[in-house]
């Protein structure tokens, strides 16, 4: 599942832009990988898609009137808001900058070059909400399908770019305990008659019916959203088809 199957809001109309002849586009092609960021400062925002849009809204404003550098003596501004996407408390994926951009997020100019900057409004010791942290992990997976790269080797925290806290004590820890969990995990049946498809999804043919209890090893994958859940567990042990992740339970 690529991003486009993601639910995404795109507000790049709403944040301030600002014409500048050092906004360098760059091919999709050249996208290797992603890049996690956070706030910084810890926040207040109110769970609810205005206010988050309000909040990307002032970074907006402040990556525009912040000087990034000087070229022969003159003040660099930014152009936008220097993230791709960024992911809310409510779990909504917020699409920022075009993809072509070139943005200055992560202080490296391999890294601003090759990757997509995607942006958590938490900070300090503050912890992503369940949906937050289940809708960022499924834009990076789609990110890496779309682009062709491997999402947890290519996927980063500011601070392995660059002189930086980003993405923070709280985000950093959790970045790489994703990256390290093992993509082929022991799963068990948890209800009698669990249908094993075709494809991701309900509309895919039964392949085979199982019992509560039988075991399998297996990968998860992103597929039909069922009851806000998008994940579904592919059978690595024969590869006949998939459950969705609602039937499982890890071993």
């Amino acid at each position: 599942m690529g991003i486009l199957d993601l639910p995404v809001v795109d507000i790049r109309h709403l944040l301030l832009r600002r014409p500048s002849r050092f906004l360098v586009t760059r091919l999709l092609k050249l996208i290797t990988g992603s890049v996690d960021h956070y706030n910084g400062p810890e926040t207040a925002i109110a769970a609810s898609i205005d206010a988050e849009i309000r909040h990307l809204q002032a970074i907006a404003q402040y990556h525009v009137g912040k000087i990034w550098g000087y070229a022969n003596g003159i003040a660099i501004y930014g152009h936008g808001i220097m993230y791709h996407y960024a992911v809310g408390a409510t779990g909504t994926i917020y699409w920022l900058r075009n993809l072509s951009d070139i943005l200055w997020h992560c202080g490296h100019g391999i890294g601003n070059n090759t990757t997509v900057a995607v942006h958590t409004p938490i900070g300090g010791q503050q912890h992503p909400t369940d949906k937050q942290w289940n809708a960022k992990v499924m834009l990076f997976d789609a990110l890496a399908e779309d682009r062709g790269f491997n999402a947890k080797s290519n996927t980063k925290g500011h601070m392995e770019w660059g002189q930086s806290e980003c993405p923070g004590p709280v985000l950093m820890p959790m970045l790489d305990a994703w990256r390290k969990e093992p993509v082929i995990k022991r799963y068990r049946i948890k209800y009698n008659d669990a249908n094993c498809r075709q494809g991701p999804g309900l509309n895919f043919p039964i392949a085979a019916t199982f019992q509560a209890g039988h075991e399998f090893d297996g990968k998860r994958i992103l597929g039909q959203s069922i009851n806000g859940n998008p994940w579904w567990i592919h059978r690595d042990t024969d590869g006949i088809g998939m459950f969705h992740d609602s039937l499982c339970e890890e071993v």
